[in-house]
């Protein structure tokens, strides 16, 4: 595939060794993105630097630098606030939903994840325009108790409701 300057660079983080280069061959075939990789957060750090890439395709669970660490590293700075980003992820529970939303991704994605619900995402990062992404960001911000941040519209329990249903078991 030829690549051009304008071709869009995808960033994809991730600690697997196994999965990395699938997911670059996959994507490099499904894809006309130019696709580099990190192995944790701090080389996604390093590797953003150094690529500037227009979407990043990260992992929650990693060493030295998680995925949620990474995001609020991105979006605590201006300069990036509006890259797009996907967490793909094995860690599922609603909870774990709730820290990646909360972080500030795109989309939360649950491994395994289909190549082209993958494709699909990160299209549609894409192609949300920043005054888009920077309002979710503030409906987030804003969202009374930490609450309504999983994409399908349920509820995560925070760590106040787990802490007053317990006090509530005594």
């Amino acid at each position: 595939m030829e690549e051009t300057a304008a071709t869009p660079t995808v960033l994809v983080i991730d600690d697997d060794l196994n999965l990395l280069p699938f997911l670059v061959d996959m994507l490099s075939v499904m894809t006309p993105y130019r696709i580099v990789t990190a192995r944790n957060g701090v080389e996604g750090l390093v590797a953003y630097a150094e690529h500037h890439p227009q979407c990043v395709i990260v992992d929650m669970k990693m060493p030295e630098l998680d995925g949620a660490q990474f995001v609020r590293a991105l979006r605590g700075d201006p300069s990036t606030l509006n890259t797009p980003i996907i967490m793909m992820t094995a860690m599922g529970s609603p909870d774990d939903h709730f820290i990646g939303m909360a972080a500030g991704v795109d989309r939360y994605l649950v491994k395994p994840v289909e190549p082209e619900t993958l494709v699909v995402a990160i299209e549609q990062a894409l192609a949300l325009s920043d005054s888009e992404r920077l309002h979710r960001l503030r409906d987030l911000a804003n969202s009374p108790d930490d609450t309504d941040c999983l994409e399908d519209g349920s509820r995560a329990t925070t760590e106040r409701e787990r802490a007053q249903e317990g006090e509530g078991k005594q």
